[in-house]
């Protein structure tokens, strides 16, 4: 009897805490998801009607004819989400401010915690670090700061961790439909902000690696297997992107262009403390102050903390320790020409293919979310079964 009484509450107690965990972001989010009303900030503006319409057309275009005698429109990849505004206003004749929901606002928020549950149940199969991984994935500070204007990498950031899961399946099941589903969910997050696909890239390609020398035992025909299905999702990404990758590198925009060629900014408002405990520069802790560097309160120094305990204490499990690589890499990169290694990231955006997207380092936040989310929840996993 004792028994059954102990299995009833480890059971009951994780979905009590999810259901509460879903009334605070329906509270956290309650404008966003029930409220039409018009939302602008920092570069996230307002389309009439009228303008909204010509984006079902104007943003399949290499030349858009917006000001002065035109320009190459660079931010052509992220047309299959844009168009979709016209689409709504010109065929349903929905307003911007339910099309904005649909498109952007609504993913952003309902995709962002689910996606990063089902990645953190996959690592852990429990409930409640899952649920505590989602938090810390959907609620910090970073993710909070592009929310108030930023909403195309917060989407894109969003399916990130269902990429991830995809791609961990389609190594480990080497099925197919996996790899198929991973290249599809890469496309759309392309199509939202190819600049944290190519993040997000690299963190598939790190996963390859560790997969195949470290998860498995190599060998020369199973890092073969591996190489074929990890490639496999790049090949359908690459294949549905490449009307705009073939046209911009046919015009010579893909490298050499106006954006790519700025130095870097915002040297001064990064550093190794606020990538340490996930700490925005500008979070003031009521919203973004931009520009103005704010202290750093106290208690977030037990985010590190317990992302490392969460390490320490889970270094059987091989993906803990792969996300751990993942933050350290997020660290490293996130404080820009700080110590330690401050000549790292001008280095790498004067050589390296593509990195001169990223004249500031706060994307790179990403990389730590994405590690600490699951090194908090493998802490959380570690004192379950404790308490077991």
């Amino acid at each position: 009897m004792k028994k059954k009484i102990q299995i009833n509450k480890v059971t009951t107690f994780p979905i009590i805490f999810l259901i509460l965990a879903f009334f605070y972001f329906v509270f956290v989010y309650k404008e966003w998801l029930f409220s039409f009303s018009i939302i602008t900030k920092g570069d996230w503006g307002f389309f009439f009607s009228e303008t909204a319409r010509t984006l079902r057309i104007n943003y399949f275009s290499l030349w858009l004819s917006d000001f002065s005698f035109g320009r190459v429109l660079l931010d052509v990849a992220q047309a299959p989400t844009y168009s979709m505004y016209g689409f709504f206003a010109k065929f349903f004749h929905i307003n911007y401010s339910v099309s904005e929901r649909i498109v952007h606002l609504w993913p952003a928020i309902l995709i962002t915690p689910s996606a990063s549950f089902f990645l953190i149940r996959k690592i852990f199969r429990k409930i409640t670090p899952a649920v505590i991984g989602c938090i810390v994935y959907s609620f910090n500070t970073y993710f909070l700061s592009l929310e108030t204007g930023h909403l195309t990498l917060m989407v894109s950031f969003a399916f990130a961790p269902l990429i991830i899961l995809f791609f961990i399946k389609t190594l480990e099941e080497k099925k197919i439909i996996f790899g198929i589903i991973t290249g599809l969910l890469s496309f759309v997050s392309t199509a939202y902000e190819p600049r944290a696909f190519y993040i997000m890239a690299f963190v598939l390609f790190f996963y390859f690696l560790y997969h195949s020398f470290f998860i498995e035992i190599p060998t020369q025909k199973g890092v073969f297997k591996n190489s074929v299905y990890a490639f496999f999702p790049i090949l359908i990404t690459l294949l549905l992107n490449f009307y705009w990758i073939f046209g911009l590198f046919k015009v010579g925009t893909l490298e050499n262009n106006e954006l790519f060629n700025r130095g870097l900014f915002g040297n001064n408002f990064w550093n190794i403390f606020y990538s340490f405990t996930l700490h925005h520069p500008w979070w003031s802790g009521s919203g973004i102050k931009v520009f103005i560097n704010q202290p750093i309160p106290f208690y977030f120094w037990l985010i590190p903390i317990t992302a490392f305990l969460g390490l320490i204490l889970n270094l059987k499990n091989k993906k803990v320790i792969f996300f751990g690589l993942v933050s350290l890499l997020g660290i490293i990169l996130s404080k820009q020409v700080d110590s330690p290694f401050p000549n790292l990231y001008q280095w790498l955006y004067d050589h390296f293919f593509g990195f001169n997207a990223f004249r500031e380092a706060s994307k790179f936040y990403f990389l730590i979310v994405l590690g600490y989310s699951v090194l908090i929840a493998s802490f959380v996993d570690w004192v379950c079964k404790e308490m077991v």
